[in-house]
């Protein structure tokens, strides 16, 4: 995530016919006109390959394609993914200085939420556990206290309720877990390295990398298109969001991708 996923699929869905499959991303204003196509099986545009490959078991087929992914910087990519969520959610006001910042940053990295994708070799929550967590997050989310959102939920006045969960192939319907932040990113992007996989493409060379691509399955060059930007608002390095503790917990749950593919801290 995070990493310009989204401007290569744009920029070679001008080379794709009628019947290719396009999972489009009309969320983003900037990039409305790119709808879906073909998407029969619900794909999303953070399907992992293992998803992709459960459906088409024909190996023939598959080694028609040429099939690609991109790596980042997991300290780096951690930062952007939460300024992308921090703005989107509406959250962000201007005026707010660096250390407040960076101490939402530090708790929003061990927040926990409901998702029910990727699916997890742990037992999914009973209804009480989904229900005593939901109730957890209206007092966390708001000034009342346990004893308050109890009271409102039985007067009605309250319903607390699943949100911002996936409904895409590969997430699993009417089961959730509970990860942080961290959890969950590091799992989903885990599965994109999948040994399949015949390029991989570096977030830090990405013109360059693409350039080989459109060489490799020979179409004309041009410069990706530069969509999902602006939602940083305070241009200052990476490597500041971060403390030992926090540096540490980034690469413990990405030690995989940061070794295969040579990351440093703030390099």
């Amino acid at each position: 995530m995070k990493s310009a996923g989204s401007s290569i699929e744009l920029a070679l869905a001008k080379h794709c016919g009628e019947k290719d499959i396009l999972t489009g991303d009309s969320d983003h204003k900037d990039i409305s006109h790119f709808n879906p196509r073909n998407n029969l099986f619900n794909f999303h545009a953070h399907t992992p390959p293992c998803l992709f490959f459960e459906n088409f078991k024909n190996e023939s087929y598959l080694n028609d394609y040429f099939k690609f992914t991109i790596v980042r910087n997991p300290w780096e990519a951690m930062v952007s993914y939460y300024w992308f969520s921090f703005v989107k959610s509406g959250k962000y006001t201007l005026g707010q200085s660096f250390k407040e910042i960076k101490d939402h940053f530090t708790s929003w990295i061990s927040m926990e939420s409901l998702y029910n994708w990727p699916k997890s070799n742990k037992p999914s929550l009973t209804k009480q556990e989904i229900f005593d967590f939901l109730v957890f997050l209206s007092v966390r989310d708001s000034q009342y206290t346990k004893k308050q959102v109890l009271d409102f939920i039985r007067q009605g006045r309250l319903n607390p309720s699943i949100s911002g969960v996936s409904d895409h192939f590969g997430s699993q319907r009417g089961k959730y877990w509970k990860r942080t932040t961290l959890e969950y990113l590091s799992d989903v992007n885990g599965k994109f390295y999948d040994d399949k996989i015949d390029y991989v493409i570096k977030f830090e060379r990405l013109e360059e990398d693409y350039k080989k691509i459109c060489n490799l399955i020979q179409i004309p060059y041009e410069r990706l298109p530069y969509i999902k930007h602006g939602y940083k608002k305070i241009n200052i390095p990476y490597s500041e969001y971060y403390n030992e503790e926090t540096k540490k917990m980034i690469e413990d749950c990405f030690r995989q991708i940061i070794v295969k593919f040579g990351y440093r801290f703030g390099n």
